[in-house]
């Protein structure tokens, strides 16, 4: 695949660039992921080539035109917590809206990328004073261990909501609230709660609430750094696809690493060095970060078949 040597360079750039912005903020919105969505697949992840401490998550919600479900109304980001007992998330003087914070553990697929989010606890206001929201683990902290979990954002009023499966075939599920409302502190989970991932984010009582920009203040936060010899395409401890980490196979872009992988198997088997990631410079730049929906369904039709190794031929080559 032939590539101007503008193009290259701009990728090469944007790469380095990247690497040393990697903390100890995190911003929603880069030129591949414009927007952090509400569950683990979109959420945005604080990735870093270490691991750095995270000061700071950023971003904006919007205020929605109708009061229908829609708009952005919540932004869902990824990291470690490296203390239970010394971690908090606050928007307190830090946004100018009506803020509810939210914290989530975070379970990964066999393929070590996010794959469910399970609700811990909540807060609406952190005083009755204040339209700021602050969010800690639950006492006792040490029934929570250091590891991977999700903080969410969100307009006032919006909870969490999961779906319980009916018990007769043939009926659709029904939402189920994960927490219990409250004004203030922290909120519990509901009988449902520790049972249901989080699916849905659903305004109370229907009415949408104002959004607008937010800057979370993080504290007992890094970024989650890449694993050695971890060798999987698109997982969150996957370094870069552009940069070298050679103790490490595979890389965070899901079609990239695929294709990369396929020019040269040890990007996958032994590590990913200069050659993986000039591989991936010359031939991924258009490539999307993360991996179908369902693996193997190229053409989203829900199924994987022989329509899809058909699509598959038609690309053969390329990656866009």
């Amino acid at each position: 695949m032939t590539k101007t040597p503008t193009l290259l360079a701009t990728i090469a750039s944007a790469a380095v660039a990247a690497a040393a912005l990697a903390g100890p903020d995190i911003d929603e919105s880069t030129s591949t992921q414009p927007d952090a969505g509400g569950v683990p697949q979109v959420a945005k992840v604080g990735k870093g080539t270490t691991t750095s401490s995270v000061l700071r998550a950023t971003g904006t919600t919007s205020t929605p035109s109708s009061a229908v479900i829609g708009g952005d109304i919540v932004d869902m980001f990824i990291v470690r917590v490296s203390n239970t007992s010394t971690f908090s998330a606050t928007t307190v003087g830090s946004a100018d809206f009506d803020t509810m914070l939210y914290l989530c553990s975070v379970t990964l697929d066999a393929s070590n990328q996010p794959s469910q989010a399970w609700i811990i606890t909540g807060n609406d206001n952190a005083s009755a004073t204040t339209t700021g929201s602050t969010v800690t683990f639950p006492s006792p902290s040490t029934a929570y261990g250091p590891g991977t979990y999700a903080i969410v954002v969100t307009t006032a009023r919006t909870m969490p909501i999961g779906l319980n499966p009916s018990s007769t075939g043939g009926t659709p599920p029904t939402q189920t609230a994960l927490l219990n409302y409250a004004a203030t502190g922290l909120m519990t989970q509901t009988a449902s709660g520790p049972d249901l991932p989080v699916k849905l984010w659903i305004p109370l009582g229907g009415a949408l609430a104002a959004g607008g920009s937010y800057s979370v203040q993080l504290t007992s936060v890094t970024t989650i750094s890449p694993l050695g010899g971890s060798g999987y395409c698109g997982g969150i401890s996957s370094g870069s696809c552009y940069t070298a980490h050679a103790t490490s196979r595979g890389c965070d872009g899901y079609q990239c690493c695929q294709l990369v992988c396929s020019l040269d198997s040890a990007c996958c088997s032994i590590g990913w060095d200069e050659t993986c990631a000039e591989l991936a410079v010359q031939n991924c730049p258009s490539c999307p970060d993360t991996a179908p929906a369902c693996l193997g369904d190229l053409n989203e039709d829900g199924a994987v078949d022989g329509s899809d190794l058909g699509e598959m031929l038609s690309r053969w080559g390329t990656c866009s």
